[in-house]
């Protein structure tokens, strides 16, 4: 979660288009519905599975000019390999950390940790491929790492695991769906962002997936017509 994750995140970014290394991490979602399964032995709830299902179309639609124009060459289906390959790792980690949480240790002690072997790693990794480790002594980089470390990685975590912990990761990670509709709302107000009919449909399902996964289950109940009750 803190070192494979991000490396290979990076090395899709060199194959493919951001907006598809972004699609690919949307299946985190899935992973860890049927990892839940796998290693928890948690049913996999109909309600969450279609709302994650609807959150996924939503995501297609947002993306829907990337996937259109999506380069079908050797090396932009490797990077989306990779990227896929990336969330799965991910995942791994989702599953480490929620059988952390199980045993009652501390969200603060499994992320120092875990960032420690982490960052021990990709240093090695770095070393091997012989890595710039050069830093930009310049303001706008500067206060960017500083940002990303504190609120992107240290808080960001603690939040997020502590989050898993309590309401399972499954439901959790429909943050990396939620993700790219943040993003194009804060992208409408500082970068000019101009919203598409596909982008707004696929912002209404990605919400109304939200909605149905997270909304209890007398909720559900209660809104459904009464001859499918």
């Amino acid at each position: 979660m803190f070192s494979v994750n991000y490396i290979l995140t990076y090395i899709a970014e060199t194959m493919t288009t951001s907006g598809m290394v972004a699609l690919s991490f949307t299946v985190l979602l899935y992973y860890n519905i049927f990892g839940m399964r796998i290693f928890f032995g948690k049913p996999i709830s109909p309600k969450g599975l279609v709302g994650a299902m609807i959150g996924g179309l939503g995501i297609c639609c947002i993306f829907l000019n990337e996937i259109l124009n999506f380069d079908v060459g050797s090396r932009a289906i490797l990077g989306l390999a990779v990227g896929f390959l990336a969330t799965l790792s991910a995942s791994a980690g989702n599953m480490v950390a929620q059988k952390s949480y199980k045993l009652n240790i501390p969200v603060v002690i499994t992320n120092t940790w875990g960032m420690l072997y982490g960052s021990i790693f990709t240093l090695l990794v770095g070393l091997i491929f012989h890595t710039d480790f050069a830093i930009p002594m310049t303001a706008r980089f500067l206060s960017a790492m500083v940002y990303l470390s504190l609120f992107g990685t240290v808080i960001a975590f603690g939040a997020y695991l502590s989050l898993a912990g309590r309401i399972g990761p499954e439901k959790a990670a429909y943050t990396s769906i939620i993700n790219p509709v943040i993003a194009l709302v804060i992208s409408s107000f500082f970068e000019n962002f101009h919203w598409t009919p596909s982008i707004v449909i696929g912002v209404i399902l990605c919400l109304g997936g939200n909605i149905l996964t997270l909304a209890p289950n007398n909720v559900i109940t209660k809104l459904r017509p009464n001859w499918l009750r």
